[in-house]
């Protein structure tokens, strides 16, 4: 998984340089989608067959995905409050996210 991680990074980052424009791009990119959906079923066969994703799911999804992506982890604290703040966006009002809602936030943020 980590392997195939890096290999989308380096095909993204051959898209372009400019950041909104490369978001852009990895929205419709098949390897981009196919990779969300990866994740999305990973989460649904833990989440016990809940159809939707829960915030406490998002912002341990949030969590562990920052840890993974940035090399230097800030502060515990710091990072629950900004996983707070993007689930408060992403979550659009709703109790919980679909598909759709979690794929958007991917790339709002």
């Amino acid at each position: 998984q980590r392997l195939r991680i890096e290999r989308e990074k380096e095909g993204m980052s051959r898209i372009g340089n400019n950041k909104s424009m490369q978001r852009e791009r990895w929205r419709f990119h098949h390897r981009v989608a196919a990779v969300l959906k990866d994740i999305w079923q990973s989460l649904q066969k833990l989440g016990r067959g809940q159809r939707d994703m829960s915030k406490s799911q998002y912002i341990q999804m949030h969590l562990a995905v920052q840890q993974e992506v940035n090399e230097h982890v800030a502060d515990p604290h710091e990072m629950s409050g900004i996983a707070e703040e993007d689930w408060n966006k992403a979550s659009q009002g709703f109790a919980s996210l679909d598909f759709d809602r979690f794929s958007i936030a991917w790339y709002k943020h």
